[in-house]
């Protein structure tokens, strides 16, 4: 059934007429907030198709009338089953009226009212009439799967009508009446071979006995014709043989051909795998190339910035040496004017003390002289006019004419004698800035040249190096480019490479061996075929000179009378065995209907479950009654969102199974209510793939769920409300 249109008016909250005329083929979302009317529509359609027009009493007032009006509910529908288009009307309760049409070039007529009309109704549906009243669940017939109300529990036990559909799809309609009928006369050709008890009856066991004396005519003919059947004995097994090794020949052919094949395949790859492997080298070498040259450009830069460092370090040096040469030649200036004030100094104490004295002293007990300590036994000469001993006297040396040679050096003394308290001061300030100054100069011109030596060095160095790397071309940052693109090029060739190898070690190891086998066993099943069809057109030629006899002609004719016998016995033989067989997988297979339909259904269901749970979900399984009776858990303990998906699940596998031979409506009134929202994305898609075999009615107060269908045909019910 495909719904078109329907017309409700007079029908609980519909108290007013209302038209949904342009249902679409495939998927309608009827929509709108609670209490609109989605629900009412739905029960509204089932009292039109399987309530009869006369159900009368309080319950039908109840359910059908408006709250507190007296209306008669009147319905109508137009719908098309198996491929004709049909309106049925009805009206309840006051005046009551039934009438079913179909349409017949292009317009409506009459094809039955009444309880005719309610019957034909009945039997588009598979539906069965309640006893009295209005019909309920289990009186749905194919609706019972099709269409899931709200709160839709567990599906109740099935017609038989329903039965014969979902078995006449799954393809095992054993139970039906026609079947039935066949099981019948069965049984009658059955009889005809047994006794009641199974046995062969007595025209079976004359056959047996005629057809076993022409086996006995047939043997003594044989007996003088034993070399002509041992001719056609061997015959029949050289043939046989003949096929076998034609068989054999032809499969090592084609093994011959296929380790060719492979050879030249494995070949191949091998010789892909050897320019992969160039290939791979060369970008290798190119990688290695760019990278070499890469480091060189850097060392270079860095060779070139070591020798901008030590040149500056260099001019630093120098610069410091320079110094310390200045200072060094001030210093010089110091020392020469110290030794001219040293000899001045000993000049004028030649003046005072003269010159050339030598003083000895001997101790005959410790003394110490001009702070020096003298023991006795070790006698102290100096070169001086004076000597200090503390504590006993200090001693002074004039010896004559010292005066007169000093002048003969000095003459300027003689009209100005030497101050020899102011050369001392000069010489004690000079000494001691020398005794200052020396050590920081010489400290600093060691430091300034081992610098400048180290500069000069890390010059020579640098030098060296810029040296070496004199042929390096192009900067750092286009060598560095050219080594990222040798490197994706290394690694593009490597992956050839790899592909390479694992295609030759897939294509196994060295073909040659197995084509040589492959070649042998060609050529000995060859000769032996050649060998064997020289023998059969030996022994055919001896075989036809003996069948030219009379002999021959005596045993064909009984042989044909015994093939008659044989052929007639064999084919009633076979028909008994036949009918007994059938008759017996009949009665299995009635037995075994309950279980292997439900188990078949079981199993798309889980199909179903899992795309919405996951594949992990546990298998559902179905019993006779075609309810789900397990998953992870047991059914009564499932939170309500999988409860409702365990019944979609099933509901929707056997909707596919009534599908099969004509497009049927399948109706969702708010069916995901407790279902979170991932897993109705799923329901959905599998809603949007069946749509192709049914037609679907989403009945919904929450339309933005099913935004996702895009093509659907959405009915705002509280909007056409408005229009009637």
């Amino acid at each position: 059934m495909i719904l078109e249109s329907v017309v409700i008016e007079g029908f609980r909250c519909f108290d007013r007429r209302i038209e949904l005329p342009n249902f679409a083929p495939g998927i309608n979302i009827l929509h709108g907030p609670n209490g609109v009317g989605k629900s009412t529509i739905v029960r509204a359609l089932g009292h039109l198709l399987l309530d009869a027009h006369s159900t009368t009493g309080q319950a039908a007032k109840s359910e059908m009338q408006p709250w507190g009006r007296s209306l008669s509910p009147r319905l109508s529908a137009v719908f098309t089953h198996r491929s004709e288009r049909y309106r049925a009307e009805k009206q309840f309760l006051a005046s009551p009226m039934a009438r079913l049409e179909r349409e017949e070039k292009s317009v409506f007529r009459p094809v039955a009212d009444g309880v005719a009309a309610n019957q034909k109704l009945l039997e588009m549906f598979r539906a069965a009439a309640p006893a009295k009243g209005l019909a309920g669940a289990d009186n749905f017939g194919l609706l019972q799967v099709l269409w899931t109300t709200q709160a839709a529990g567990p599906l109740p036990a099935w017609s038989a009508g329903v039965r014969e559909v979902v078995e006449r799809s799954l393809g095992a309609a054993i139970t039906s009446p026609a079947t039935q009928a066949i099981a019948k006369a069965i049984d009658a050709r059955w009889k005809e071979y047994y006794t009641p008890k199974g046995s062969p009856n007595i025209a079976w066991k004359t056959r047996e006995a005629d057809r076993e004396a022409a086996h006995r005519d047939v043997e003594r003919i044989r007996l003088d014709w034993q070399t002509a059947e041992v001719l056609r004995s061997r015959l029949a097994n050289l043939r046989a043989t003949l096929a076998a090794e034609t068989a054999l020949a032809e499969q090592s052919q084609a093994a011959l051909q296929q380790a060719t094949e492979r050879g030249q395949t494995i070949a191949e790859t091998r010789q892909r795998l050897a320019d992969a492997r160039a290939a791979e080298a060369t970008a290798h070498r190119q990688y290695e190339s760019v990278t070499t040259n890469l480091e060189a450009c850097r060392k270079a830069s860095a060779a070139a910035r070591d020798r901008d460092a030590a040149q500056a370090a260099l001019a630093k040096s120098a610069a410091e040496l320079q110094a310390a040469n200045d200072a060094a030649a001030r210093l010089a200036t110091l020392e020469a004017e110290f030794q001219q004030v040293e000899a001045l100094g000993n000049y004028a104490k030649e003046w005072f003390a003269g010159a050339n004295v030598e003083l000895t002293i001997e101790a005959e007990t410790p003394i110490t002289v001009d702070a020096i300590e003298v023991q006795p036994g070790q006698p102290l000469t100096l070169k001086t006019n004076t000597i200090h001993i503390p504590g006993v006297a200090r001693i002074t040396a004039r010896p004559a004419g010292t005066r007169d040679e000093l002048l003969k050096r000095r003459p300027e003394w003689a009209a100005t004698p030497p101050d020899i308290d102011t050369l001392r001061a000069k010489y004690k300030a000079l000494r001691a800035d020398i005794a200052a100054t020396a050590p920081k100069i010489k400290e600093a011109l060691t430091t300034a040249q081992r610098a400048q030596s180290t500069a000069e060095a890390n010059i020579r160095n640098a030098e060296r190096q810029l040296t070496q790397f004199a042929n390096v071309t192009g900067s750092i940052d286009d060598l560095t480019r050219q080594q990222s693109d040798a490197a994706l090029a290394f690694t593009a060739a490597k992956a050839q490479r790899e592909n390479a190898e694992r295609d030759l070690n897939a294509a196994g190891g060295d073909p040659e061996p197995a084509r040589l086998a492959a070649a042998e066993a060609f050529r000995v099943n060859d000769a032996k075929l050649t060998k064997t069809r020289t023998e059969t057109a030996g022994l055919e030629g001896e075989l036809k000179a003996t069948t030219q006899r009379s002999l021959y002609s005596q045993l064909v004719v009984k042989e044909e009378s015994l093939a008659s016998l044989d052929d007639a016995l064999t084919r009633q033989n076979r028909r008994a065995k036949a009918l007994d067989l059938l008759k017996r997988s009949i009665e299995k297979a009635e037995s075994e209907l309950a279980a292997s339909l439900p188990a078949q259904i079981a199993t798309q269901a889980t199909e179903i479950w899992r795309r919405i749970a996951g594949p992990s979900a546990a298998a559902l399984a179905v019993d006779e009654t075609w309810r789900p009776t397990a998953a992870h858990v047991p059914v009564d303990h499932l939170s309500g969102g999988e409860a409702e998906q365990v019944a979609f699940a099933t509901r929707l596998a056997l909707a596919k199974e009534l599908a099969k031979d004509e497009r049927h409506l399948a109706v969702f009134d708010d069916a995901f209510l407790s279902t979170d929202p991932a897993r109705v994305q799923a329901v959905i898609e599998l809603i949007e793939e069946a749509a192709g075999q049914l037609q679907i009615l989403i009945l919904t107060c929450h339309p933005e769920r099913y935004d996702s269908l895009q093509t659907a045909n959405r009915i705002d019910l509280a909007a056409v409300r408005q229009n009637f």
